[in-house]
């Protein structure tokens, strides 16, 4: 993440659901207060994306 030197960071924390997830492209569908508020794209090793899908599959 890039900023200019002069400014400051802003921190806003937020409780959000798991809605779902992608499966074309690793990520989960976030929502808050029942509303779409975007993706989260963990990084992280394959095996455990891996490890993810054969659970979800399960579900």
């Amino acid at each position: 993440m890039a900023k200019r030197k002069d400014s400051a960071y802003g921190s806003r924390y937020a409780e959000i659901a798991t809605a779902g997830y992608r499966k074309d492209q690793f990520g989960w569908i976030a929502h808050h207060a029942g509303h779409p508020a975007g993706i989260i794209e963990p990084a992280g090793p394959a095996a455990h994306k891996k490890a993810f899908y054969g659970v979800a599959k399960r579900s």
